[in-house]
């Protein structure tokens, strides 16, 4: 059966970086498994509706690198380790 968290586009935001050690603002409630991967992106670029002036929404900024979530605590919240890195990922801090 397929997981609902993947059948969508799903953000969330790093809240603090230590080392390989990321703090994630998502967890269980989110729908977050001990094990998932996740993709981290720089931010993309807002668009604007040029009549409305009302955003569409981002576009997907360049990967960053790949993070494995280990632990889930709190009441929404995770730590991932990186698994992958472009070699900027802790440069976005």
């Amino acid at each position: 059966m397929l997981r609902q968290l993947d059948l969508f586009d799903w953000t969330t935001t790093i809240a603090k970086i230590e080392g390989d050690n990321l703090y994630i603002n998502a967890g269980k409630l989110s729908g977050l498994r001990i094990g998932d991967n996740l993709e981290v992106y720089a931010p993309g670029r807002e668009i604007i509706h040029p009549k409305t002036n009302l955003s569409l929404g981002w576009t997907t900024g360049q990967l960053k690198g790949v993070v494995r979530i280990g632990d889930l605590f709190g009441v929404d919240a995770s730590l991932g380790k990186v698994v992958q890195d472009r070699g900027s990922l802790k440069m976005m801090w």
